[in-house]
Parts: C-alpha cells; sequence; structure tokens
C-alpha cells in the first residue's frame, strides 16, 4: 500500500535520490529499495562525491549518513539548505549522538533515522520528505505568483493614472474605431486580441520573461498595443477586406501589405507622441511590422526568423491565430473547438511559432480557453441583456473590450 502511494505521488516524472554512504551493502539496500518503490537512486561514497553529483545533477531527496571518512554529513547538510532548498535530506546514521541529532533537524533534515532501520519506517519517512517538499515547492510558487498579481494589479493602476490624458490612448482608440467602421468583425477581432495577450504573457515561465525583458510595463503596453496588429487594415479595400471566399493571388499580395501600411500609420504617430505615448507606438510598430513573421523566416513581409522577430509580434501571432480560429469568421461560419485550435498551434511549434511562447500556450490553454468564454459572455450580455451583472474576471475582460458594465 505505501509502495503504490509513493508511486502515485510521482505523476510528474521520476524522481531522483542520491544516496551518500561510505558502506557499500547499506548504499545497495537502499537503492534496490528505492527503486522497488518508483524512485531513481545514485550512490555517493563520501561527501565530495555527493557534492559533485549535486552539482551535476538535480536530486528531489538526499539519504546522508553522518560518520564517513573526510568530511563528515553534518557538513554537507550545512551546504545543502542554502544551496538548494528545495532538495530533501533524510539522515539515515547509526550516530545516536543526540547533539547531533538536534545539529541536524535544526539545518534542516527533514528526519533522523538511525541504523538498522526499519523498511516500513524509512519509506514512510521518504512519502512524507517529499510530500512536505512539494508542499514547500507549492507554497514557494504561490507567493511568487502572488507577488506578481499584486505587483501587476499595482502596475496597471499605476499606469492608468499615468495614461489617462496621453496622446497615444486618443489614437489607438481613434485608430481602432476606423477598423470597426469598415469592419465590425475586424474590431472585435482587434479588441479580443489584447485578452488572449495578457493571457498567454502572464503564462510565460520567469526565465523567458527575464530574457526578453518581459516585466509588468512590457506586459500592460502589450495589452495596449495588441489592439493596433491589424491597424494597416484600414488600408485594404473592402472587395478584399470583406470578401467571404478564397483570396486570388493578386488580392493576396495586396492583403500582404497592411503589416507595412500599419506600421507606417504608427510610426509617424510615434514621431509626434511624448515619450510614453512614443513606447506605445514603437511597440505597435514591432507588432504591427511582424505578427505574420514565422519562426522558420517563412513568413511576411521580411521573411524574419527565430529572434529576429521582436518578442512581442511573436506573442501576438498565437494570440491572433487562436482567435482567428476559435471565433466565427466571413469565410467560416463555426468556430473550431478549443482542442482542434490547441492541436493546430501545438503543431506548428518551431515553424510558425516561437517553441517557448508556444509551450507557455499549452501550459496556461485552460486560461485561454476560459478567456474565450468569458468573451462570448460579454458579447452576448453586450447583445441581449445589458442589466446582468458581470463576475470579477469577466468584468476584467468586458474592459479590454470596451463594454460598459
Amino acid at each position: 500500500m505505501l509502495n503504490d502511494e509513493l508511486r502515485s505521488e510521482d505523476t510528474k516524472g521520476s524522481r531522483r535520490a542520491l544516496i551518500v554512504d561510505d558502506e557499500a551493502p547499506v548504499r545497495r539496500s537502499l537503492v534496490l529499495l528505492l527503486k522497488h518503490v518508483g524512485l531513481e537512486a545514485s550512490e555517493a561514497t563520501s561527501v565530495a562525491e555527493a557534492r559533485q553529483k549535486l552539482s551535476e545533477h538535480h536530486f528531489d531527496l538526499v539519504l546522508l549518513d553522518l560518520n564517513m571518512p573526510g568530511e563528515p554529513g553534518l557538513v554537507l547538510l550545512s551546504e545543502l539548505r542554502p544551496s538548494i532548498p528545495q532538495t530533501a535530506v533524510i539522515v539515515v546514521t547509526a550516530d545516536s549522538d543526540a547533539v547531533h541529532a538536534v545539529s541536524a533537524l535544526k539545518q534542516g533534515a527533514y528526519d533522523y533515522i538511525f541504523k538498522p532501520f526499519e523498511v516500513a519506517s524509512l519509506l514512510e519517512s521518504v512519502r512524507q520528505a517529499l510530500r512536505r517538499r512539494d508542499e514547500e515547492l507549492r507554497q514557494r510558487d504561490g507567493d511568487e505568483e502572488l507577488a506578481w498579481l499584486v505587483e501587476e494589479r499595482t502596475q496597471n493602476l499605476r499606469d492608468a493614472l499615468g495614461r489617462l490624458h496621453d496622446v497615444e490612448s486618443t489614437i489607438k482608440r481613434v485608430a481602432c474605431a476606423l477598423a470597426e467602421i469598415r469592419d465590425a468583425e475586424t474590431g472585435a477581432h482587434l479588441k479580443r486580441i489584447a485578452v488572449y495577450a495578457r493571457e498567454l504573457a502572464m503564462a510565460l515561465p520567469p526565465a523567458f520573461k527575464t530574457r526578453h525583458g518581459i516585466d509588468f510595463d512590457f506586459v500592460s503596453l502589450l495589452v495596449e498595443a495588441a489592439p493596433l496588429h491589424d491597424i494597416g487594415k484600414i488600408g485594404v479595400p473592402d472587395h478584399i477586406l470583406l470578401k467571404e471566399g478564397t483570396l486570388t493571388p493578386q488580392e493576396c499580395v495586396i492583403m500582404r501589405e497592411h503589416p507595412r501600411t500599419g506600421e507606417r500609420i504608427l510610426r509617424a504617430a510615434a514621431s509626434t507622441t511624448e515619450a510614453a505615448g512614443a513606447s506605445l507606438m514603437r511597440m505597435g510598430c514591432d507588432i504591427c511590422i511582424a505578427h505574420h513573421e514565422r519562426f522558420d523566416g517563412s513568413g511576411y513581409p521580411n521573411g524574419l526568423c527565430g529572434q529576429a522577430i521582436p518578442v512581442a509580434a511573436r506573442i501576438i501571432a498565437i494570440a491572433d491565430v487562436y482567435d482567428a480560429l476559435a471565433t466565427p469568421r466571413l469565410y467560416r461560419p463555426h468556430a473550431l473547438a478549443h482542442g482542434a485550435v490547441r492541436a493546430m498551434i501545438a503543431s506548428e511549434r518551431g515553424q510558425g511559432f516561437d517553441p517557448d511562447v508556444v509551450d507557455a500556450f499549452l501550459a496556461a490553454d485552460k486560461q485561454m480557453a476560459r478567456a474565450a468564454q468569458r468573451i462570448r459572455d460579454v458579447e452576448t450580455i453586450q447583445g441581449h441583456d445589458g442589466a446582468r451583472e458581470f463576475g470579477a474576471e469577466t468584468r476584467q475582460v468586458a474592459e479590454l473590450l470596451g463594454v460598459q458594465t
């Protein structure tokens, strides 16, 4: 029963354990025991060897003897908690010195087990140690997410107040209104992109955000700039923009000019606005000119590839395609199911789309699906039931869509 519980808790791949003990029979028995319950076990005969292996590989658990030739186990234990706090340590030793036991527990050991040990007691200790470790990691991740959300809300409020009378907001509203006047479908699409872009940017892993300078200011700008991505369609003739059938090769050439047109419009706006407005327009330029580029270099209008494509455009590219597939269009009256859209985006990983951004989308596809449902709720309520109360998340989506609640 205990063995089954240990295995069932390891649902995300094989856990790794390091056994640090100078006695070969003890190491062999522990390796067999841990492997029997689904843990991948490695061995070290000294603190020096353990230190080397810990620097080369990640371990979820360390079973540590205290009495070994050379450096004692307490030395390694004192190093582990500050440097690798995500690794659980259980002391398994013949040392019955109470002072050593207290010292080990104070330095972060999850348990202190005497040799010779009972198998059931050891497995229970392993199970509890891994469970506590998982709870601590979840708590840490939750604290980081909470800090992100608090800072994001604070920054959004600060940005909103700072930009209340800025010229760039007026430019954005006018540009989006022009698009909506020409084509209600395009106008609604521009607004929905802001919702999807925000969800996708929030789902990006911390390392990616750090590498590309994606902070709270960036996400705020992205949400504001996202609706500008198709502004260049203002320059596309109605008989092409509103065509229900397949475009001819000549019409495709004209349609593919809209990124350049949008970039020219926003570049001119950026040169005449104040610093804050210019930042928005510059991001809008990056998005306009590059949101149809493909990661493998086969996109348009400039055939950019990989990291040469602005990161904002790489995010918007997926948000744009997601909305195009998940929403009824003139040429396709029925939206595709979320699962089908997910599969199509996944199939373009490393080809049409940045692999890291695709991975973020796949990790957050439930949030994207919920955002799509909230958008449908807002659009339905807007047309048929203006008195209905919006939930907090739906009100936020309504705000991004420009719907009064």
